[in-house]
């Protein structure tokens, strides 16, 4: 069976219980909403309508034992052997947090079961368990009840919330596409990572191919190269390719202390701003302890937080300066390519914060502060 068959389920009955689901979380304090009934109303609800018989103890087993004396909220079985974990939460709680994706994980591992789900019933998490990969990798998809009523997200999730029935699971499909999912995954990020930072390998083999050209230096290649294959970096993240990443990806960074990532079109940056610390922002009220910082780095939205004494908290590690914390973020989002690729990263430029309406890069922020203060003195 190919990784686009749609395994036997009642889309109907399922999409109803969705509808269904998604009216009562509308009418229910979700903020409130504890585990037990998280459970109760939103994900048993789904698990039967998806094949699984909550009422028998050969198919879904509640509070499971792994180890040391921890119980695991569901654990499907086919033929009457786990063969699929699922870790509830409460609405309340995020799925982003690194503790419930490490415990779910953790419990398949541990009892030798490849896949795993982490859901709060509305938010389906599925996880390969022993991928070589770091914990936050390790998830091969997610889909929420209500991209089945989305015109462009329907035939997705139909064909995900498909390879969780009890037959998907048991003749291999929820494997076979999860496998696909990671094959395509690294295929994927190895070409950007070609395209992105292309090795002389690459461009000799170009130059060989140019025939009466071969007298075209390297750098020449190496800019063409860039710019030929734009549209097809464009196809593969998902969106059009913004001027910063063109300068931060497309193009090599020789020095990675700079503070300006492309010297011909930023703004030269004053001695008075460079004297500029995040300290002095946060004393003057700017930028003060406690304020988000934010970053669409890749079509992937980021988040950070200013600290006392300059400190940047990102995904839970504390960084002494904003550029460590931008070379951190973008690693984050780039994984596997980040080694191929230069990570250094101008931190006042990088993170913004939100005035009004709309987001103010640091460097902004930092240039007028040293202008005001110079007009002061």
């Amino acid at each position: 069976m190919g990784v686009d068959t749609v395994c036997a389920v009642d889309m109907n009955a399922l999409k109803r219980v969705a509808s269904e689901t998604l009216d009562r979380a509308s009418t229910t304090d979700l903020g409130s909403l504890n585990e037990a009934n998280t459970k109760a109303l939103f994900i048993e609800p789904m698990l039967t309508a998806l094949g699984w018989n909550v009422l028998d103890l050969d198919t879904v087993t509640r509070e499971y034992p792994v180890y040391d004396g921890t119980f695991l909220d569901y654990a499907l079985l086919v033929s009457r052997r786990p063969a699929l974990f699922c870790e509830a939460k409460p609405t309340r709680k995020s799925l982003d947090d690194p503790r419930w994706v490490s415990q779910a994980i953790n419990y398949a591992n541990n009892e030798g079961v490849v896949w795993c789900v982490l859901t709060d019933g509305l938010r389906w998490r599925i996880f390969k368990a022993n991928e070589a990969a770091p914990m936050e990798k390790k998830m091969a998809f997610e889909v929420h009840i209500g991209d089945l009523f989305e015109p462009s997200s329907r035939v997705q999730a139909e064909k995900l919330f498909s390879c969780l029935t009890p037959a998907a699971v048991a003749d291999g499909e929820l494997t076979r596409l999860g496998t696909q999912v990671f094959v395509d995954s690294k295929i994927k990020a190895s070409f950007i990572a070609l395209l992105e930072n292309p090795p002389n390998k690459l461009l000799e083999l170009i130059r060989s191919h140019l025939g009466p050209e071969k007298s075209l230096k390297p750098a020449d290649i190496r800019g063409a190269f860039a710019r030929v294959t734009k549209p097809a970096l464009e196809a593969l993240l998902g969106g059009a390719i913004t001027r910063e990443q063109e300068t931060l990806e497309l193009q090599p960074q020789t020095n990675a202390a700079s503070d300006t990532t492309d010297a011909a079109t930023q703004r030269p940056v004053s001695p008075a701003e460079r004297d500029v610390t995040i300290d002095d922002l946060t004393a003057a009220g700017i930028v003060p302890v406690g304020t988000t910082l934010h970053k669409t780095y890749l079509n992937t939205d980021l988040t950070a937080v200013v600290r006392n004494g300059g400190v940047i908290e990102f995904n839970g590690a504390q960084y002494t300066s904003l550029s460590a914390a931008g070379a951190a973020a973008r690693i984050f989002v780039l994984g596997d390519r980040a080694k191929d690729i230069s990570t250094a990263t101008d931190g006042w430029a990088f993170w913004a914060v939100k005035t009004g309406e709309s987001l103010t890069t640091l460097k902004d922020l930092r240039r007028r502060y040293a202008e005001s203060s110079n007009a002061a003195s």
